[in-house]
């Protein structure tokens, strides 16, 4: 995967502007009472479908061309990642098929479909559904992937574009959960 850089990162935030929240960045007296240290937090929960994958979502399906459109998308997860895929497909009218293992939780798997994705399941653990994906990506859907996708690693990194403008001069650091690496890759 070729990194994104800091221009298109800029061009993912202009694509996006206004189809996602440009979400709060609050600090929270608790945590640094706790800690002993000023901690704010981006509250990415409030995005739709309750995470930050709405971002890149959001970014590699308004990127994708008009034939690569018609064919839709498809993409392996667990959870969150399919829950945005499939909105941000759905607001503008792309199929979405998320390839899900046998074991997801019933929760992401109703708020996958709700969201008017086609689910297949397959395998069971997410390295089966990857290679499913991927198989189904090369035959006739678009893959998008969860974190090996420029276009969806440019989209989750508008969120340090944000964090750059709301945060105070004196931040010291910025702590990321990390899971597959497409938030901090951004």
């Amino acid at each position: 995967m070729m990194v994104p850089t800091h221009q298109d990162i800029l061009d993912a935030a202009r694509r996006i502007k206004g189809k996602i929240l440009r979400t709060p960045f609050i600090f929270s007296d608790p945590l640094s009472r706790q800690v002993n240290i000023r901690v704010y937090l981006k509250l990415e929960s409030l995005q739709p479908g309750g995470s930050f994958k709405f971002r890149g979502a959001n970014n590699a399906v308004t990127m994708l061309t008009p034939k690569e459109r018609e064919k839709g998308v498809v993409a392996a997860s667990s959870g969150n990642h399919g829950t945005a895929l499939a909105l941000a497909a759905s607001l503008v009218g792309i199929k979405a098929t998320i390839v899900l293992p046998d074991n997801a939780p019933q929760v992401k798997v109703e708020r996958i479909k709700k969201a008017g994705a086609t689910i297949l399941r397959h395998g069971s653990h997410y390295g089966d559904s990857e290679e499913k994906a991927a198989e189904l990506g090369q035959e006739k859907l678009v893959l998008i992937h969860p974190f090996d996708d420029p276009r969806v690693v440019a989209g989750q990194g508008t969120i340090g574009l944000e964090i750059d403008e709301d945060a105070p001069s004196d931040l010291e650091a910025v702590l990321v959960p990390v899971g597959g690496g497409g938030l901090i890759s951004g």
